[in-house]
Parts: C-alpha cells; structure tokens; sequence
C-alpha cells in the first residue's frame, strides 16, 4: 500500500473517531431504530389477528369432530343393544367397561338405558328390577302419570351414576323435547343445558345428554309411524360439559378462551361452558379487542362459540417482542458504539493491567502446585503399599514410590528385571478382566521382589483430564503374604483340633470345619461346606433347634450346652451320636459368624445310663431290705433296754456302761439306716405320697410344740412365727413333718448358744402362683461358701462339724431336698460362716398331683 493511501485510511480514520462523527453516527442509528420499529410492530399485529382466526376456526373445528367422535359411542351403543336383543345387565355393563370411557371418552359420565313404561306395565317392572337385586328400585319422582320412563341400565354403575337410577327423564322438560325428538325422528338427539342428576354439591356442572332411540326391529323402521310402534326405548349418554370440553382440548386451546352457549344467545342462563370463568367474552366483545363468534347444530340444538385471546395467548406469538428488541437493541448499539469510540484509548492501559495481575496469579499458582506436588509426593513414598503411575496410553510408568523401588530394584539400580515381569503379570490381568481403563480390583498375585515371593491384592484407579478422558492409572499393590501365613497357621491349628469344630453364619450355613468334625460325621469337608447346619441334626430336632438358634442370637455370648442327653447329631450313615456343644460368637468385619466346638460323648453317655441303672439297682435293693436290715438292730435295741431295766440283773457299773453304749450305738446305727432307706425310697420311685387337704398353720403348729423341747434342752431361744388364719393345703402330711423335723433337728444340733426362728407364711411366686414358704433360720456355726456348694449330696458333711465331732450322718439334708422335689418345691439356703443359716423351703399351693411323684433319680 502506497503513503498516499495509507495516509487518506489515517484521515477517514481521524474522523471517524472525531466527536462530530461519533453524534452524526448516533443520530443516524437512532433514526433508523424507529423505523424499524414502526415496521415491526405492523407485521407482528398482523400475525397475531392471523393466528387469532386460525386458532379459533381450528378449535371450533375440533370441537365439532369431537363431538361426532361422541356421538359414535351412541350410536355402537344401540349397535350393541340390536345385536344382542335386548341386552342383559351383565352383557351391557361388560359392553361399556370395555369401552373404558374414562380413558378414551372423558366427559360422558356414562352409558345408559332408558325404557317406557305405561301405568299398567308399573308394578311388574318395578318387581322384576327390585328381583335382580335391587330392593330400594323404585321409578322417580313418585306419583302418578300417564306416562313413565325410567333408566334401567347406567354404566359405570358407580356412585355419580347410582344417584340416576330409576330416575323418570320423561319428567323434565328439556330432557322430554329432546326424548321426543329422537323417538320420532330416529336420530340423536340433544337437549338444552341442565344439570345433570348425578351433579352433587361440590365441582357443579352444567351438563346436556344425547339420546338415540332403538326399536324392537332391525334395521330401524324408515317411517315416522313405524317408529313409533316399534319403538324400545333410548340408549343416552349424560355429560358433563366441564369434564367433556377439558378431554377434547387436552387443556390446551392454543391460549384462546372460548364460552359456549346453548342456543343462539349470549345470556348467561344459557352459558355451557367457560373456558375462564374469570374472563366475560362480551366485555372483551364491547372494548373492541380480537373476537369471534359462530353458531352451529349440535344434533337438533343450536351452540353459540365466542372466542377471545386468552391472557397467555399474546406471549405465544413468536417474536411479539421484535419491536421493542429493535428499539432496546438500537439504543443499546448506539450507546456502546458511543462508548467504544469514548474508551478505546483507555483500553491500553487496562489491558496492560490485566495482563500483569494474570502474570502474578500464574506465578503464585504454579508455585502452589509446586508446594502441593512436593506434598504428594511425600505421601505416596510415606506409604507402605508398593504404588506406580502407568501412562494408558505409552504404557510407560511413570511414577514409582519409595517402598516399590525398595522391593523390586538391584543394588546397583543398574536393572529393573523384577518389576518388568511384574507388570507383565499385571497387564496379563488387566486384560483377562478387561478393565484397562476402569477403577477396578484386578487379581491376588504371587510376585517376586528382592525379598522373596511376596503376595499382592492390586486395585487400580484411573485418573482422567478435563474431558474425562482416562490418561494415567493409579496401580495400588497391598501385600497380604503376611495375612495369608497367619491363614495357613490358624488353618493348620483349627484341623489339629481334637474337638470337632466348624464355623457357622448367620443364615445356618456352614462355612468353614475342620477335619475331626468331618472324620466325626463321616462327611469330606467339602461335602459339609456352604450346607446348612441342619444336615448334622436329627430330623425330628430341626424344629427345637431353630427355636434354639432364634434365642441364641437375641442374646449371643460364650455358651456351652453341656453334656445333655437330648443334644444328638446325625452322621452320614444315619448313626446317631450324643453330644457335647459349645457355641462362641466371632465379631469381626461383621460377619455374625459363631464358632461351633462338637466333642462325641456318646461312650460316656452309655456308661453314665449303665450307672445310673446300677444306682437304682441299689436302691431298690435296699428299699426291699428294709424289714431285713431293722429286725436284727430292734432285737439288740429291745433285749439291751430289758437288760437295763430288769430289777432281777443287777449289773456293775462297766457292765452298765458297755450296754448303754450298745444301746446308744445300735441307736445311731438304726437312725443312719431309716436314713439310707428313705433315701433309697425317694430315688427308687417307692415312696408314697398320701395327698390330703389340711390346714397347714395348726398342722406345724402342733409340731413345733413338739419340737420346742429340743432346743430348751440346749438353753436355746425357740421363735416360732405362724400366720393368724388357717392355711389350707392338699399335701402329704408325714413329707411335710419330716421336712420341718429335719431342718429343726439341723437347726439345734449346730446351735451351741442364741436362738431358733420358724417363720411360716403365703407368698406368690410368677410361676407356682401362691406358695407355701416355710424357714429355719439358726445363730449355729454357718457354712461356707464352698461347702454351700455340696451341702445336699449324700454323706456330706462340713470339716467344721466333724471337727467337733457333732454326730450326723450327712443325709438329712440331702433326704430333705428330695422330699421337698417329691412335693413339687424347692428348698434355698444362705448362710455366712461362723454367724448362722437360714434354709427356706417354698412348695406350690395348687400343685398338680402328677407332678408330685418322686423322681426316679435326681443325681
């Protein structure tokens, strides 16, 4: 370009930014804006009345088809009712069901029947409708006519409808016009607005109904008088003018509201239907705004349609706002062109610092990301997981952290032969599992590293740019050799077990056991794994197992079940075995395992029961020996007593000591064998019970007279405690005595100084409900702790008592405990050493007599 060119560029350019320019350049713009708006405003006025006339011929046009869509339903209707002559009530409700109008016909309230009825044809209609089940049926509104229809059938019977049957419409004016019609003429019919007789006080609608005759013959007849003579009544079809209009626009009528008016004036009377019951068309009609009104024939009956702009109607016109985005725009260019033109040479200098701030924030973000690189990498060495970034696409890595190096490169850093064939296995996994480019666990690897054979679990997570595109993976390799030693041990110790063990879930499934439970049941340990329990259970146990388990878990801790007969497990060949169990529940990563330890005691088991059956052997033995074993100790009893008491012997005084010491011993001797024998009664099942109603309080009263002298005999203080009324029980009367004698007798014989206290009173126990509690409370020597333990076994004694040689033979108390079992009780004890005892025995009021038989044996 030539000097002289570029200098005139330089002069256009210096009065262009000069500021005569710039006012010419915005009067000029401004000039124009209004132009354009004039022009706009014109040509969006005209498509809107365009759109206007479209919209409203276009919904009058709908309308209209709609309602001859309508009119169909009645007319396949009475198709309905020729083909089937007449119908049913079932076959017309199945037939109008099926239309199922509220889905594809919104606004009829339904499809009906209406029939004449002559006075003579009343009564027998009425009967024959109330028989079909229909006991309230009667034709309204009552009274006497010449002339009576009623509506018979009306579906969907539901509740609007119900309040229409039996209704007379030859009753109603508007509705009679339109009957007649149709019946005369053979074509549909429509009546003038009315509400309808299903309308209830709430969401009332004008309404209208169609009605279309049928006859007794097919096809209909062609004459007036033909008609009239096989004429059947009226197939109809109730709307409601709100419901109908709202299913023929969609609730859409292109933002344009619409009334419509029954007949060919606007009064209000006649008002059908108003699309905004807000907006009054007529005014709109005086104020001149867009508008538009047609009449047409709706099957007899004329509708009026006005039409008007709805209030959204304006804002659905596209591009209404042209103008005033022209102005808007115009004005706004003119304004920035002003200032663009004001502010160029201030641009400079903004820029500028705008650019040295951008420079300064660069500087102090990389220097953060520097900070921030130095902080990961720190973490990623700290770990001790071996960890490496790999580069998806080279596949080149691109990170390794300290621990990986330590594990997988040579002393000279001269070779890295141990970690390539590492991520030869892993990109050998990565693809069997085809997640290349997914966060994902990949596989349990057995790697070699400068350590020895190591195992892994790797996990990989992929990191992605801005666009989400996966660029590096993050390869996370957790060592886990150390955890599987400890796996393979606990293996090793749990298949070395002596007891049966197996590990058992919460779902009674078996997952883990060891090899002495599977030698126990004859099973391989994989046969049992993933099994439920139930396979090791007697079938005829399933059921009090399961009621077992649902106890357990409500309450889950150590427990052990002990060596109970009734825990049996069932072996592979259908042995039956008796078992010892012990549970402990295993909380870790909540599994809800419990640890199961299984001990065959069936052998024992068979040894305890042959020792039992030798011990009741015994005891029956000496049950039956009783008279054998007494008669020879009463013989040395009686002639020892006669020798003493004679007046003809007279004897010296170490003759009278040896035979009161015979009589004292064969004494002794006979109380230790009237104990052995009640004992031996008790568990051999011979004792009898002899249940009689008594009063108890004057029973044991009696008795504690009795016994009263014992104790003074020592200087002891004997408290007898009985309640004011009577006590009235059936039990035995001996076992209740020889329970209170044995426990005073205890009471006074380990009693050296103090007192004796017999309380006796009627208490209540949740389980026995009233119950007879009877306690002995003494100031003696006590009984410790240990020796609590065993004091009802037989022929135990204290050390305390046979250090004082205190004469007793160790069963009485444990003869007590049995008669108090006889009885259906329960006898307590407590008892500090060296301050006194307090036995309390507490015995079931209202006792079944079944449960009152002794016990075989009660070891």
């Amino acid at each position: 370009m030539s000097k002289d060119r570029q200098f005139r560029w330089y002069l256009v350019a210096d009065v262009v930014h000069s500021g005569y320019a710039v006012w010419v350049i915005l009067f000029i713009s401004l000039s124009l804006t209004v132009g354009a708006f004039v022009i706009s405003t014109h040509l969006i006025e005209q498509r809107i009345r365009d759109r206007f006339n479209y919209g409203a011929q276009q919904l009058q046009r709908e309308i209209e088809s709609h309602l001859e869509v309508y009119n169909q339903v009645l007319r396949n209707a009475a198709a309905f009712y020729y083909a089937t002559d007449p119908p049913t009530r079932e076959q017309f409700s199945t037939y109008v069901r099926n239309l199922e109008l509220n889905r594809f016909w919104p606004g009829i309230q339904g499809v009906g029947l209406s029939v004449p009825i002559s006075p003579q044809q009343k009564q027998a209609h009425i009967e024959s409708v109330r028989a079909q089940g229909f006991p309230e049926y009667d034709i309204r509104p009552l009274g006497e006519r010449d002339f009576y229809t009623s509506i018979v059938y009306l579906e969907p019977f539901d509740w609007r409808n119900r309040r229409a049957f039996g209704y007379d419409m030859y009753t109603n004016l508007l509705r009679r016009k339109a009957m007649a019609r149709a019946r005369s003429s053979g074509e549909l019919a429509t009546t003038g607005k009315i509400t309808l007789v299903q309308e209830t006080e709430e969401d009332t609608q004008s309404g209208f109904l169609i009605y279309l005759p049928v006859y007794s013959t097919s096809p209909p007849p062609s004459t007036k008088s033909e008609r009239e003579a096989s004429f059947s009544g009226w197939v109809y079809s109730p709307f409601r003018t709100g419901d109908l209009m709202l299913g023929i626009t969609k609730g859409e009528a292109y933002s344009i509201d619409f009334e419509i008016y029954d007949g060919e004036n606007s009064d209000r009377e006649n008002l059908l239907f108003d699309s905004n019951r807000v907006h009054d068309v007529r005014r709109v009609e005086e104020s001149g705004a867009l508008r538009w009104r047609n009449t047409f024939m709706f099957n007899g009956q004329p509708w009026t349609l006005y039409f008007t702009p709805g209030s959204e109607f304006t804002q659905s016109i596209d591009g209404r706002e042209i103008p005033k985005f022209v102005v808007l725009g115009g004005i706004i260019i003119d304004v920035l062109l002003f200032y663009v033109l004001l502010s160029m040479r201030h641009m400079k200098h903004r820029v500028e610092a705008i650019a040295e701030q951008r420079n300064k924030e660069l500087i102090s973000a990389k220097y953060e990301l520097e900070t921030q690189k130095n902080f990961a990498d720190a973490i990623i060495d700290s770990l001790p997981n071996v960890l490496f970034v790999k580069n998806v696409l080279g596949g080149e890595v691109v990170r390794l952290n300290h621990h990986a190096r330590r594990l997988f490169e040579t002393n000279d850093h001269s070779t890295m032969a141990l970690f390539d064939r590492f991520q030869q296995q892993f990109n050998s996994q990565v693809r069997l599992t085809g997640s290349e480019f997914s966060a994902s666990f990949i596989s349990k690897l057995e790697v070699e590293t400068l350590e020895g054979l190591r195992y892994f679990n790797i996990h990989q997570v992929p990191i992605k740019n801005v666009n989400g595109i996966t660029e590096f993976m993050v390869v996370i390799c957790n060592d886990i050799t150390d955890r599987l030693d400890s796996e393979r041990r606990f293996t090793l110790l749990f298949d070395s077990a002596p007891s049966g063990l197996m590990l058992v879930d919460r779902s009674q499934k078996i997952s883990l056991v060891n090899r002495s439970l599977s030698d126990m049941f004859g099973y391989a340990a994989e046969e049992l794994m993933g099994k439920p329990v139930n396979i090791l259970i007697p079938p005829e146990a399933h059921g009090r197992h399961r009621d077992h388990v649902q106890k357990y878990l409500l309450n889950a801790g150590p427990k052990r079940l002990g060596s109970r007969s009734d825990i049996k497990g069932l072996t592979r060949d259908g042995s039956i075995l008796v078992l010892d169990v012990a549970l402990q529940p295993l909380r870790y990563e909540e599994q809800g395992e419990v640890l199961v330890s299984v001990t065959d005691i069936t052998e024992r088991h068979r040894l305890i029961q042959q020792l039992e059956k030798a011990n009741r052997y015994k005891s029956e033995f000496l049950a039956s020996m009783s008279h054998e074993l007494r008669t020879p100790l009463n013989s040395i009893i009686g002639f020892s007593e006669r020798v003493l008491k004679s007046s003809n012997v007279t004897l010296g005084e170490r003759e009278q000591d040896g035979l009161e010491t015979v009589l004292r011993n064969a004494h002794h001797l006979l109380s230790l064998i009237n104990d052995i024998l009640d004992l031996s009664k008790v568990e051999s099942g011979h004792m009898n019970v002899n249940l009689e109603p008594l009063d108890v309080r004057q029973l044991l009263d009696l008795q504690l007279q009795a016994l009263a002298p014992w104790a003074k005999a020592k200087n002891l203080k004997f408290k007898v405690s009985l309640p004011v009324t009577p006590i009235p029980m059936v039990t035995d009367k001996n076992v209740l005595l020889r329970i209170l004698n044995n426990l005073v007798s205890n009471a006074v014989k380990y009693t050296r100084k103090g007192s004796i206290s017999v309380s006796v009173n009627v208490t209540f126990e949740v389980s026995w409900g009233q119950t007879l509690t009877l306690q002995v409370t003494d100031t003696g020597i006590g009984i410790t702790a240990k020796d609590q333990e065993k004091l009802f076994n037989e022929f135990v004694r204290t050390n305390e008592a046979r250090e004082k040689n205190i004469e007793g033979t160790g069963l009485g108390l444990a003869i007590t405990s049995r008669l108090v079992s006889v009885l259906g009780g329960r006898i307590e004890v407590e008892s500090e050493h060296g301050v006194g005892s307090v036995f309390r025995v507490l015995l079931p009021m209202r006792r079944r007599s079944a449960e009152l038989n002794p016990p075989e044996n009660n070891q």
